[in-house]
Formats: structure tokens, C-alpha cells, sequence
């Protein structure tokens, strides 16, 4: 074999470890990830145990178990990237909107369908 195609052949083995190495999720995909959804005031709405993790969701990106712009954002990812994207209320709550109590429930706030809210991705791990 000429030197120029042993090249080429090491270039393509070389290029798919390192894709096997870094796996992104693609439609279909087994994937834990967290969020955390706040509204234009940065107060949370609701997660997924952002910050320490224990309680990820298990879900199948982009077969729609989960609200769609999320769905679509994490197309891509990788395990352990953080993404942060905006979304419309009426994205996850619909055209009325939603009322909530804070975590201590003594106060409830309101989200309107005009709000865009702010959600923080992260994707945990891609299960084979």
C-alpha cells in the first residue's frame, strides 16, 4: 500500500476513537441531564436538583419527554457540557401561563405565556 493511503487509513482510525472518545447526543439518544428554569427576575421555577445532581433525569433526546426547546437544545451536547438557552413561558407552560409557590411556600408567583425564562442545561452522562 502506498504511503499516502496508510496515512489517510491512520487519519480515519485516529478521527473515529476520538469521536468514541466524545460522544455527542443525537436524536435518539440515552441521556441524564439537569436544568434549571428561572424566570426574567432569576428566580428558579423549577430544576432538576441543578446544583448537586441528585436528581437527573433519564430521557431520550428529541422524542419529546421534555419541553421541546430543551429537547432540541441538547442535540449536540456533550456529557458534562453546560448550555444555557432562552425560551418563551408558553414553551413550557402553555398559552395561560402558571402560577407557583417559592420552595418554602409562602409566596406564589406568577409566570405570564409573554415571559421568557431562562433555563441552564447540563448533561450529565450519555448512556450507551
Amino acid at each position: 500500500m502506498p504511503m499516502s493511503k496508510w496515512f489517510l487509513l491512520i487519519n480515519c482510525i485516529v478521527l473515529l476513537w476520538a469521536c468514541q472518545q466524545n460522544p455527542k447526543v443525537r436524536p435518539g439518544t440515552r441521556v441524564l441531564i439537569t436544568y434549571q428554569l428561572t424566570n426574567q427576575k432569576g428566580r428558579v421555577i423549577d430544576q432538576t436538583g441543578f446544583m448537586n445532581q441528585k436528581m437527573p433525569l433519564l430521557l431520550h433526546a428529541g422524542q419529546h419527554e421534555i419541553f421541546e426547546p430543551i429537547d432540541h437544545a441538547i442535540i449536540g451536547m456533550q456529557a458534562k457540557q453546560t448550555k444555557s438557552i432562552q425560551i418563551p413561558a408558553s414553551a413550557a407552560f402553555g398559552k395561560q401561563g402558571v402560577f407557583y409557590l417559592s420552595q418554602n411556600q409562602d409566596t406564589v408567583f406568577v409566570v405570564r405565556p409573554g415571559e421568557r425564562l431562562k433555563v441552564k442545561l447540563r448533561v450529565i452522562k450519555i448512556v450507551h
